[in-house]
């Protein structure tokens, strides 16, 4: 029992230690902070339970960027996807896919609106 409790007690400080590492900044475990990625992607934003949940930016290292709601980790809400060749997506996220209504408008201007 002394054993699995010292385990627990090491694997728990070992997540809190990598997870401080990569909050540049703020309370990325439940507040607003910004966490990086040993890839370069970044999220400024709001977290609950060490997910990004609430507003936030995520900034991948490609150029593409969502600006939106989250919750529990993946985008659900309202937000817009831009992307490096100038497209974006401006509407509804359930579970990281574009779904239900919204904009999406290619780099040449050409629109598109509807369900998706």
């Amino acid at each position: 029992m002394k054993k699995s409790l010292i385990v627990l007690f090491v694997i728990c400080w070992y997540s809190a230690a990598v997870n401080a590492q990569n909050c540049t900044s703020g309370d990325c475990a439940n507040g607003v902070g910004t966490y990086v990625w040993e890839s370069g992607n970044t999220y400024t934003g709001s977290f609950k339970n060490n997910k990004r949940d609430g507003k936030g930016v995520f900034t991948w290292v490609d150029g593409t960027v969502y600006s939106g709601d989250w919750m529990q980790g993946v985008k659900t809400g309202s937000g817009t996807n831009k992307y490096p060749d100038g497209t974006i997506y401006i509407g509804e996220f359930l579970n990281n896919f574009m779904t239900g209504k919204g904009t999406y408008t290619l780099s040449n201007g050409f629109s598109m609106k509807g369900t998706f």
